[in-house]
């Protein structure tokens, strides 16, 4: 395809700036100019765009304009090797999130959430290939965003687990807790062999799989502390979230 360019116009927000650029730049467009009014946007966007938007560059400003463009050479043929590291590091941080709050380990919170930000710059990679140049099908780039969009989704839970337990400073969790935490990463390990060695087998040990933790978590929410609710939430949503890619992965064999 052909590069694509587009013109954003930022001034007069101010929580959404960012996510102007993540768009542009998810949607495909090979250059974004953007028009401001704050001169503080643009180290904003900057350091945005070198965080989690692999590829994309500022190349140009002005007083109240500034353009990103992508400088990389075509990287359509890396998707599944991305899409791949999106797997892998979304499980490392289940279960680097897992080790660190079952041994109240606060000071390892930063490295975990370090591969949050990694999940991010991933996905938002995969998505843009999806968009820009697309899949076999319509159908199959349409699952597979949906499967991209959705492990960015469990990672989020992850991250706010994360921050839950560093702002509460809660260094000895639940047993119960522990146990669901633990049966949910299991969840993920199996979506991920299932996503690359689809069985209708794998698919219906998930799904029991997925059924069993809710019986866990409602005994983790009759015995947890109410400070340690949210870690039961955050991981009951992560749980929906992996079944609902089971669907998705279901999707993608019909």
């Amino acid at each position: 395809p052909k590069a694509e360019s587009v013109t954003v116009d930022v001034r007069k927000l101010n929580l959404l700036v960012g996510r102007y650029l993540v768009a542009a730049y998810r949607s495909g467009y090979d250059e974004v100019r953007i028009q401001y009014d704050r001169p503080e946007i643009l180290g904003f966007l900057q350091g945005l765009a070198n965080k989690i938007l692999l590829g994309f560059e500022l190349v140009s400003q002005s007083e109240g304009t500034c353009v990103f463009r992508n400088v990389s050479e075509n990287l359509s043929s890396e998707f599944d090797n991305v899409l791949r590291r999106v797997f892998f590091v979304t499980t490392e941080l289940a279960k680097n999130a897992y080790a660190a709050v079952s041994d109240g380990a606060l000071e390892r919170l930063p490295e975990v959430l370090a591969l949050e930000m990694t999940n991010n710059r991933f996905s938002l990679f995969c998505e843009r290939l999806l968009n820009k140049f697309g899949e076999q099908t319509f159908r199959k780039t349409t699952y597979l965003f949906l499967t991209v969009y959705e492990l960015e989704k469990i990672a989020d839970h992850y991250k706010a687990i994360c921050n839950h337990v560093g702002e509460e400073r809660l260094r000895k969790i639940d047993k119960k807790i522990l146990k669901l935490f633990g049966v949910v990463n299991h969840l993920l390990e199996q979506y991920s062999v299932l996503f690359y060695t689809f069985t209708k087998e794998k698919a219906e040990a998930a799904a029991a799989l997925h059924t069993s933790i809710l019986q866990v978590a409602n005994r983790a929410f009759d015995s947890a502390p109410n400070r340690q609710d949210p870690i039961v939430h955050e991981l009951l949503a992560a749980a929906q979230t992996m079944f609902h890619l089971v669907s998705i992965r279901i999707e993608l064999e019909i």
